[in-house]
């Protein structure tokens, strides 16, 4: 009788780890959902966090993320971002400054890593781990200490892909010396009220903020006064 139940004890145990999903899988669906989706709009938050010598400093942002099969439009209110397949964007209205760069990954404006990279996996990445709930499939990262994160999580609906939530934990220098012994950066990121409805084509152009002429960038009138940094590299 014990044997018979400790070989069910084992025969359950196998099964549970093996009906876990695969987390690379887990995240290459993630990816697609987000980078292959013809129209997607949602509303996106994300809670900042960061340890200082003075305490904590907390700050909050809430927008609307527009993406178009690969490409990104975010507007934040004060940080508005656009990544198509020429440029990423970034434009900081209240400091008046633009940022231009070469495109990035679409699923790295919210991630803020190539999570599939070979080089985070091999050289940063200790364990992955990914679980099924009865709602979302829930992929974590543990690190080694040579990585920048201390820990990191992704969110996502099992039957429709859509995020729920995306939170790491960053590494800061502790320049100053006071303050905590190890800060950090902490980011939680929430995602809600997903529709695919017709995006318009103009929410990924760069040319109302500015155009290129003779190899140089020309910042649009309504622009002129904001500070352009290129870091294009070209």
């Amino acid at each position: 009788m014990r044997r018979i139940l400790l070989l069910t004890i084992l025969l359950n145990m196998v099964f549970t780890v093996n009906a876990q999903p695969d987390p690379i899988e887990s995240l290459v669906r993630l990816n697609t959902f987000l980078q292959k989706t013809a129209n997607l709009r949602f509303n996106v938050t994300y809670y900042y966090e960061e340890d200082d010598s003075a305490g904590v400093i907390r700050d909050t942002l809430t927008g609307v993320s527009r993406n178009k099969t690969g490409r990104n439009a975010i507007d934040l209110g004060a940080f508005k971002k656009i990544n198509n397949e020429y440029y990423f964007v970034l434009i900081d209205t209240a400091n008046k400054e633009m940022f231009i760069s070469n495109p990035q990954s679409p699923v790295k404006q919210y991630t803020n890593s190539e999570l599939l990279d070979s080089v985070f996996l091999n050289y940063y990445t200790d364990t992955l781990t990914a679980r099924d709930s009865s709602v979302f499939t829930i992929v974590e990262f543990a690190f080694k200490q040579t990585a920048p994160y201390t820990a990191y999580q992704v969110i996502y609906n099992r039957t429709t892909l859509e995020p729920l939530s995306i939170s790491y934990r960053m590494k800061k220098e502790n320049a100053g010396g006071g303050g905590p012994p190890n800060p950090e950066i902490r980011m939680n990121i929430l995602f809600a009220n997903f529709d695919t409805k017709e995006i318009d084509e103009s929410y990924f152009s760069a040319s109302q903020y500015f155009t290129r002429q003779n190899g140089a960038f020309v910042l649009q009138p309504a622009y002129a006064t904001y500070q352009l940094v290129d870091l294009t590299g070209n």
